[in-house]
């Protein structure tokens, strides 16, 4: 990945790629700093505010916004009628299941647990690569695998137990990790279409779409009472998720998408679970020890083996 970053020139490297080359740093900081830090806020929100109220409103706050920033810069958000079926399948993985259940494990794990966790997303998205894109079972896989699963066995395994106060982490635990596997679903799913429209018109209709199930469950399934005496810092964290989690989030993210190499934006992704733990810990005054600290290296390098695979193997 770091590789795709350094294109091979016979002249030195000018002011524009510099330049180029600032701008991405720049992007994928402000991109991990945005999504890191939005696993503290969640969790911090959902003291006060019910899961199904913060997913309803983080998902059509986030949706409208990210559409009316899309439409201010001049793309048309028409998308072909053969597709929205392809469409709507995806946003049900990624928007749909993936948020929810990572709302939901906030709720019985520490919120850089459930991070770590839930970006083992691009292992299981390789491993059901090779079944569904016919792609090639790689050494590189393989040991990301092993490593992603250590990465679990590490954080989990002084808690696998059924009773006590492990029931809940363990229900968290299965809970994103779950979501996790759902989501390289949808992101398996994605990668199969090819999209008439820019990825970012594709990914702000599918916020839009993967927010109807919660529309429709939330005003029934939420406890609207709490909300009248939510504090304000859940609040606030409420409005971060929308603002700066969702909407500038994945902004943030297809523009890296569109303006680099695909393979860099994967740099990402690798810096969120570490923000997420690293900010938890800071915001949240959540434990940051040898077991976190490991767990995480693990996972990390499982995903950066996945992501540096040279393409076309």
């Amino acid at each position: 990945m770091l590789a795709a970053m350094t294109e091979v020139s016979i002249s030195p490297p000018g002011a524009a790629d510099l330049r180029s080359r600032l701008a991405a740093a720049l992007l994928i900081l402000l991109l991990a700093l945005a999504w890191g830090c939005n696993w503290p806020a969640m969790k911090l929100a959902l003291r006060d505010i019910d899961v199904w109220l913060f997913r309803c409103g983080t998902a059509l706050g986030g949706g409208v916004i990210f559409l009316a920033a899309l439409k201010l810069r001049g793309l048309s958000l028409g998308v072909p009628r053969q597709q929205w079926p392809a469409l709507m399948f995806v946003a049900f993985f990624n928007i749909t299941v993936f948020p929810l259940s990572s709302t939901m494990a906030l709720l019985y794990l520490p919120a850089g647990w459930t991070a770590i966790i839930a970006y083992t997303m691009p292992v299981w998205a390789s491993i059901l690569g090779l079944l569904v894109l016919d792609e090639r079972l790689t050494g590189r896989r393989v040991l990301a695998l092993v490593m992603g699963l250590a990465g679990l066995i590490v954080l989990m395994a002084p808690d696998l137990s059924l009773t006590g106060p492990s029931r809940d982490l363990m229900l968290g635990f299965a809970i994103i990790l779950i979501g996790a596997m759902l989501w390289a679903v949808g992101v398996v799913g994605q990668k199969r279409v090819r999209w008439s429209r820019p990825t970012s018109v594709i990914a702000a209709w599918q916020v839009m779409l993967g927010g109807l199930p919660y529309h429709a469950v939330a005003p029934w399934a939420s406890d609207w009472s709490g909300l009248a005496a939510a504090g304000t810092d859940a609040l606030l964290a409420w409005l971060y998720s929308v603002l700066i989690g969702l909407a500038l989030g994945t902004y943030l993210f297809y523009r890296v998408v569109a303006r680099f190499p695909v393979a860099t934006a994967g740099i990402a992704s690798l810096s969120v679970p570490v923000v997420g733990v690293l900010s938890s810990a800071l915001l949240l005054g959540e434990t940051l020890g040898i077991r976190e600290l490991g767990a995480l290296v693990l996972v990390v390098s499982a995903v950066g083996l996945v992501l540096l695979e040279p393409a076309g193997r």
